[in-house]
């Protein structure tokens, strides 16, 4: 073999090897370089609180038979700083909503209502009320008209005063879920509302 030949053979060799090395070189690097970077974790979604469900509120019912007297007041319902109004039957505790009156359709029955709106400390609340039973309990109290004419201290712009009570006796003659209100500037929006039932 000539000289010449040699050289391009040792020269083809050191190429080969270098090139060799790159690529080891190459892949080790690699090697390291995935070694070096943290694996992915898997992503634990948050833990997220359960919220409970807001507790639901169940009425007491009154069962009102022919011809019975129901005495109803007003007040607050739980501390007045939250401005929550309500109704009960006489000796009971103040809701909102007050609660379930239950008649048979055709029965006449007289309510009793006082208006017990008292501070803490004794005073007048200040508010008149009323109870007037109605079809709607979200209509406006502009376009509210008293069912069976029951109604106790007048509506809309009336209402017996703290201390004050009357009485109205009706005959419920429709069968249907009516609703007893306090139909006086926004006292529905503040809790002063009860479902009345006329069953069949």
């Amino acid at each position: 073999m000539k000289a010449g030949g040699m050289k391009t053979l040792a020269l083809g060799t050191m190429l080969a090897l270098g090139a060799a090395a790159a690529c080891g070189g190459g892949a080790e690097e690699a090697g390291d370089a995935e070694e070096a970077a943290p694996e992915p974790q898997a992503q634990e979604s948050p833990t997220v609180a359960e919220e409970e469900p807001e507790p639901t509120f169940e009425a007491p019912t009154v069962d009102l038979a022919d011809g019975e007297e129901l005495v109803l007041v007003a007040g607050w319902a739980g501390d007045p700083s939250d401005r929550l109004g309500g109704y009960a039957v006489e000796g009971e505790e103040i809701t909102s909503p007050g609660p379930t009156i239950r008649v048979r359709e055709g029965d006449t029955v007289t309510i009793t209502f006082e208006n017990a709106h008292f501070w803490e400390d004794g005073r007048p609340f200040g508010e008149p009320h009323n109870i007037t039973i109605v079809r709607d309990k979200d209509e406006s109290v502009w376009e509210m008209q008293p069912l069976w004419d029951a109604n106790v201290g007048g509506y809309r712009t009336a209402g017996l005063k703290p201390g004050e009570r009357e009485s109205v006796t009706f005959t419920a003659d429709t069968a249907g879920t009516f609703y007893y209100v306090c139909a006086y500037a926004d006292h529905i929006d503040h809790g002063m509302w009860g479902s009345f039932v006329v069953e069949a």
